[in-house]
């Protein structure tokens, strides 16, 4: 497994990661930089910690308030199909 370090807030840190997931790595800190930052420039008396907790709960917090996402169309035809199936089994299961 790839070993990287990745810095949040000038911090270095290193992780393990999914071979391939390197862009998706460098997005999500960079995510999390932008977003601890006024954190950071705020509360400098706070530990490294209080910071990250703010900023999950920032980022948790965002995340409850959108709508769930649609699944794409192939995967919502699909889903259909499954429920078309589900729906026969029930309707076998309560013949029988």
């Amino acid at each position: 497994m790839p070993e990287k370090q990745i810095r949040i807030n000038n911090k270095p840190y290193l992780l393990n990661y999914g071979a391939g997931q390197d862009d998706q790595l460098d997005r999500l800190v960079s995510l999390i930089n932008k977003r601890i930052e006024p954190y950071a420039a705020r509360f400098s008396e706070y530990s490294e910690s209080y910071l990250l907790l703010l900023t999950l709960l920032d980022l948790a917090n965002e995340l409850d308030k959108k709508p769930a996402a649609a699944p794409e169309p192939e995967i919502a035809q699909r889903l259909k199909v499954l429920a078309h199936h589900a729906e026969a089994l029930v309707k076998q299961s309560e013949e029988q």
